[in-house]
């Protein structure tokens, strides 16, 4: 099996299609398999047409999903928890998701409960996928993790659902003989954390 990992897509499916044809990706190869590291909606303008590829694959056995922060937004809302949908419309584009979604602007103002029941009568696929409730994927030497894994626990695979989803890998001990491959943080933020703006100014500063 040949394993492809993506993670962060955000709602950009273009970005991620191009990204994985220029890798080799075949979508009718059997011995090819997408793994999805989480976060794969908010901010982008494409948000449902990722969601439909990578349900499909995953009722294909051709995907795994490991849930991300922001796929626990969009699972919490299709579950009717809307404890802090507002402030993710506000700060971290899930207003993007559920307008597109819906067919319909959603602001903080919207009547979040009328809106999951059409979501879950529309999507029930979408409910589906999400409720998979993987947080990690542990193939071989390798350990698959959106947020972080801890190796300073007795038994790492006991760690909060927070950790896995929103932790940051750069800051916790890593597991002696596993090479732990995380989403969440771009690969700048870790190599020159206090210096993120300047790159984005002048990233050739940063080509080796």
């Amino acid at each position: 099996m040949k394993y492809f990992c993506v993670s962060d897509i955000h709602g950009y499916f273009d970005v991620l299609l191009d990204s994985l044809l220029e890798a080799g990706w075949n979508m009718e190869d059997d011995n090819h398999h997408l793994i999805v590291i989480g976060d794969m909606t908010d901010r982008g303008p494409q948000n449902l047409e990722v969601l439909e590829f990578v349900s499909g694959l995953s009722t294909k056995d051709k995907a795994t999903l490991i849930m991300g922060n922001h796929d626990i937004f969009l699972r919490n809302f299709f579950e009717g928890d809307f404890s802090r949908t507002g402030f993710d419309i506000e700060r971290n584009g899930h207003g993007f998701t559920l307008s597109q979604l819906l067919d319909k602007e959603i602001t903080v103002d919207s009547q979040f409960k009328d809106d999951s029941k059409v979501m879950n009568k529309k999507y029930p696929h979408i409910r589906n996928l999400l409720s998979t409730n993987r947080y990690f994927l542990e193939l071989g030497d390798y350990i698959f993790v959106h947020g972080g894994i801890d190796g300073s626990l007795d038994n790492w695979k006991d760690d909060t659902v927070r950790n896995f989803t929103w932790n940051k890998q750069f800051k916790l001990k890593g597991i002696k003989g596993k090479i732990i491959v995380c989403g969440h943080m771009q690969n700048i933020t870790i190599r020159e954390p206090e210096d993120y703006k300047t790159y984005l100014k002048e990233p050739s500063l940063y080509l080796e």
